[in-house]
């Protein structure tokens, strides 16, 4: 199952097919039941070990039905990037998946997840959509206790606590320089929504762990240079820095 890594349907069937082999009393049920052995081998199950590479709509597995912690979806309806090169920052130059990357490099995305993460685990990010600062927990902690604003020019804010304020400002436009400078090639919709989310995620899962795409870096053999991100997630499968 899973023969097209974006193409989550074949696994949710296998996993379907096992369930009616199980408990199903219908008669060519009951056949295969008596006359074959049936060998299923789970692979989603990072937890006993091993590595999970889910790429791009296939990452919906992992999340949605729970097997990673702490990670949601952004963007919306209002987010696209149909076909789009995105310029990128990677933030943990010494991780295995990024051997081979400049800090600042470009990756190509569909209209895939956009997956965002707590900012208690940032430190999972390997590699980020934009140029986008984004502020971990430990560096917002460390700047509170200075007593220092995300805003040089005013005061802590409620929003650095966590909480929601829902305060007034211009959203930028799509065509000016803040969301434009995100794209190098294509188009983009809700750019805001987009810059500093996680582009690849490295997430520890019991004895294993999942590598996490936010886009396909082996889109049909035209995003060669995303394609090293691939083949890093297989040469260095059980090279990976343990979790701290």
């Amino acid at each position: 199952a899973g023969l097209h890594s974006t193409e989550t349907g074949s696994p949710e069937m296998v996993m379907e097919l096992a369930y009616r082999l199980a408990v199903s009393e219908r008669e060519e049920i009951r056949e295969i039941r008596d006359g074959l052995v049936v060998l299923i081998t789970p692979v989603v199950e990072p937890e006993r070990g091993g590595t999970l590479v889910a790429i791009a709509d296939g990452g919906r597995l992992v999340v949605d039905g729970g097997i990673v912690r702490h990670v949601g979806r952004g963007g919306g309806e209002e987010v696209r990037t149909p076909g789009s090169e995105l310029r990128a920052k990677v933030l943990r130059p010494d991780h295995p998946l990024a051997y081979g990357y400049e800090e600042e490099t470009s990756v190509f995305r569909g209209n895939d997840p956009i997956w965002t993460i707590g900012e208690r685990y940032r430190d999972r990010v390997v590699v980020q959509l934009g140029t986008k600062e984004v502020e971990d927990w430990d560096a917002r902690d460390a700047r509170l206790d200075r007593g220092e604003a995300a805003d040089p020019t005013g005061e802590a804010r409620p929003d650095d606590f966590g909480i929601e304020t829902g305060r007034d400002g211009d959203e930028p436009d799509e065509g000016d320089e803040e969301a434009g400078g995100l794209v190098l090639s294509g188009g983009i919709e809700g750019a805001e929504e987009v810059d500093g989310e996680p582009a690849i995620l490295d997430l520890p899962v019991g004895e294993g762990r999942v590598v996490l795409f936010s886009f396909n870096p082996l889109h049909r053999y035209l995003n060669l240079s995303d394609f090293r991100f691939a083949t890093n997630a297989i040469l260095h499968w059980d090279d990976m820095p343990a979790a701290e």
